[in-house]
């Protein structure tokens, strides 16, 4: 009988310690991978380190002297593009040249076209 209390103590002991582990290793998951404030604040770095790249890449156009790229708390930690373009297609080369870059995180635009109301709006990288 001893013997036998014994070993369901110690299968008893092994699941537990199964068990608590799958939670914590769900638990830690959930902390970085998941909508929490860890994983915004790592967005929120991925975004500011890459600013630095869009910053080079849209400076060789002139055309996108009146956009401003900056970071946002938003969507988990996101890039805002905002400013004023002169046309749509100019609106359209400015995705491209942003998407080229490979962005870590979402990207937000608010661009308004030329002199009228349209402001140009969209998100890429939405899965990030």
């Amino acid at each position: 009988m001893d013997k036998e209390t014994n070993k369901k103590n110690k299968k008893n002991s092994v699941i537990k310690y199964l068990a608590a582990t799958c939670f914590l290793a769900a638990a830690l998951a959930y902390l970085f991978f998941g909508p929490t404030a860890v994983r915004q604040n790592i967005n929120l770095r991925n975004a500011r380190e890459h600013i630095k790249v869009l910053e080079k890449a849209t400076s060789e156009y002139p055309e996108f002297d009146k956009v401003i790229l900056t970071w946002y708390t938003g969507a988990g930690g996101c890039i805002i593009i905002m400013g004023e373009i002169s046309s749509e297609r100019d609106a359209e080369l400015l995705v491209k040249v942003i998407q080229d870059t490979k962005p870590p995180v979402t990207v937000k635009y608010y661009i308004r076209i030329g002199d009228t109301e349209n402001l140009f709006r969209g998100l890429v990288n939405e899965d990030k």
